[in-house]
């Protein structure tokens, strides 16, 4: 018999809540609104395998020294560290700009998943090491950037962003 208050979501199995959860967004969805669903999907939510799986899907290198050292840690939940600590475009933010802005206080590596980007940057020469690479090396990225002053260069990419990374 149904009673208010029963998780239902409890009989199902982990690994299907975990798959549910791997379509949504990280940032806004799984870790902001999935909390206010039920317990079982929140405690789903926090869950290493989760995030690990974030961090593999948009690029996020987990095989680089300092990303080795957090998921070698006492940390517990490293991956969601490293998903959090290096943003992806356009998925946690819209557009590189966005992402530079957040990450302008850390070294942080900002990923570009396919696509062509194009829009103004301003980097200040004064904050740390941010490195912009491909999510998926073997597709790339291209950005062009909106304020260039030759007709030449217009609407042509400038800047190719690939598996190697660009500083």
């Amino acid at each position: 018999k149904a009673t208010k208050g029963n998780d239902y979501l409890s009989i199902l199995p982990v690994e299907l809540l975990t798959h549910v959860l791997s379509f949504l967004n990280p940032t806004k969805e799984v870790d902001g609104a999935v909390k206010q669903v039920s317990k079982t999907l929140w405690h789903t939510s926090q869950s290493t395998c989760l995030w690990m799986d974030f961090c593999i899907a948009t690029g996020k290198s987990i095989t680089t020294k300092e990303n080795a050292f957090t998921v070698n840690s006492n940390e517990s939940n490293a991956f969601k560290s490293i998903y959090y600590k290096n943003p992806c475009v356009p998925i946690d933010f819209s557009t590189i700009s966005d992402a530079i802005r957040v990450c302008a206080q850390r070294d942080s590596t900002i990923y570009l998943m396919p696509a062509m980007y194009e829009e103004e940057l301003e980097f200040d020469t004064n904050k740390e090491s941010i490195t912009i690479c491909a999510a998926k090396p073997l597709l790339g990225a291209i950005l062009t950037l909106s304020d260039l002053t030759s007709e030449l260069l217009k609407d042509e990419p400038c800047v190719r962003i690939t598996g190697s990374t660009t500083k």
